[in-house]
């Protein structure tokens, strides 16, 4: 592909900032389309969410114009990034990209066999679909696998499976495992010390990861704790979701009656927030 003329190097001061890729991504040799796909995709995941079909539809774009060989690295990243937009797409807009899904964090997996972070997520898609269709078979054995997949990366895998771990009924024993694995949870990083740049507001939405995990297995006091400590985490002042949990909070007996009452065999899957429509702008999303 050949290189186009519209990227820009601009340099501000004496720092040089982000290369200024084209809107389109088009006419640019492979490995610059695969960072603009990149790009592309964290302007709509953190901001432009009116963008993100177009962009769905971009990254489509340059995967099927990048061949494996060139940097699988990143090409196996930019198949993980459509997986996530289509995850998005579908639980905060309503919006039906799924089907590239199961698919395109295969491809990741295979492209990218050493990244400790994709099969989680493949995990948690599988239990979904196995649970939709009444696997039980394949269900067990996505359920099985998922503390090995963790143990690759523990400090990033818990919070990416717990989530989805939550909405099962309570008798398949995984709101329970999910817990169980939060409560040993340790951040060993930076990111998840601190807001960033790409999940601005990861600390209030971490404290509601935590308290809704609490709620799902009935414990008020502990969903509790953790609410409250979503409105004092860094960045809550002016976190969209602020008022939300204010009212969580205001009815917090009603937010966990509605776990409870489905008792030990009902499925939570479409109460749990990160199957709803603030699933990935909790942490992720500037508005």
């Amino acid at each position: 592909m050949r290189r186009s003329a519209a990227i820009l190097a601009l340099v501000l001061g004496c720092g040089e900032a982000p290369v200024a890729y084209p809107a389109d991504c088009m006419g640019l040799e492979y490995e610059e389309a695969l960072a603009c796909g990149e790009a592309r995709f964290w302007e709509a995941h953190t901001e432009h969410y009116e963008a993100r079909e177009e962009t769905y539809a971009l990254l489509g774009s340059i995967l099927e114009q990048v061949p494996e060989g060139v940097d699988d690295v990143a090409l196996g990243r930019l198949y993980f990034r459509r997986a996530a937009l289509g995850i998005a797409l579908a639980i905060e807009h309503g919006v039906d990209r799924t089907a590239n899904v199961v698919p395109d964090l295969e491809a990741a997996i295979r492209l990218d066999p050493g990244e400790a972070k994709y099969p989680p997520w493949l995990d948690s898609m599988e239990l979904v679909i196995a649970f939709g269709t009444g696997e039980r078979e394949r269900f067990e054995t996505v359920s099985e696998r998922i503390d090995a997949n963790v143990a690759r990366y523990p400090v990033g895998n818990a919070l990416s499976i717990t989530g989805t771990m939550t909405g099962f009924p309570l008798e398949s024993g995984l709101p329970q495992r999910a817990l169980a694995m939060l409560e040993a949870w340790e951040c060993t990083e930076d990111w998840c010390r601190e807001n960033t740049e790409r999940a601005p507001y990861s600390q209030p939405g971490l404290a509601v990861h935590f308290a809704d995990a609490y709620a799902r297995v009935g414990d008020t006091e502990g969903a509790r704790e953790y609410f409250e400590a979503a409105l004092s985490a860094e960045g809550a002042a002016h976190w969209p979701y602020r008022g939300w949990v204010e009212s969580v909070l205001a009815d917090l007996d009603g937010y966990v009656g509605r776990y409870t009452e489905l008792g030990a065999e009902g499925s939570a899957i479409p109460l749990v927030y990160a199957n709803g429509p603030q699933g990935c702008t909790l942490c992720h999303g500037t508005h």
